[in-house]
């Protein structure tokens, strides 16, 4: 079948979007890490999702977000030889949760998706996580304090960090 464009008349084509940024939840952006085909218009480039594509597509995107944070989380345990359990304890949260996230069974917040993605780029960070543990008398990070530091932090905003400083932007102190 020949279908056109509602926006601009333009030929729709099926074209995998794989690799294309989509905002999911209160993510702004995610990046598609799967196959996923939806009609695309030849001329302005709109994507024309069906109905039932849709529900698809939110399944997709947070299996990326899920692929993505355990693919970090794997990298810095294997980086610094920590358990599960001390990670758990420095980024905040409980060793189950934790848990799920290496397992991919739970999406992370968007605030523990960028400590992470932080974190990915500057694994010398991670050692920056014990100054917190002594705000709270169980040694574990008030949520507060990293939605205050990691709430919107792009890709973009990663790349411009100077190497040499990299906490300094986020008001880490030694």
């Amino acid at each position: 079948m020949n279908y056109k464009c509602p926006e601009c008349g333009g030929q729709l084509r099926d074209t995998n979007l794989k690799g294309q940024f989509f905002p999911w939840k209160d993510f702004p952006q995610v990046v598609l890490l799967s196959d996923f085909f939806a009609p695309q218009c030849e001329h302005c480039r709109e994507i024309i999702f069906k109905g039932s594509q849709l529900r698809s597509l939110d399944e997709a995107l947070e299996a990326s977000v899920r692929e993505r944070m355990a693919s970090n989380i794997a990298a810095l345990k294997e980086k610094f030889s920590e358990t599960q359990k001390d990670m758990a304890r420095k980024i905040g949260v409980s060793k189950e949760y934790f848990s799920e996230l290496v397992s991919q069974r739970k999406s992370a917040s968007l605030v523990l998706f960028n400590l992470f993605k932080v974190l990915s780029v500057f694994p010398s960070a991670y050692h920056c996580l014990d100054s917190f543990s002594g705000e709270f008398a169980d040694g574990y990070i008030g949520p507060k304090s990293l939605r205050d530091r990691f709430k919107y932090v792009s890709d973009a905003q990663l790349s411009k960090l100077p190497v040499s400083s990299p906490l300094k932007r986020f008001g880490f102190r030694k």
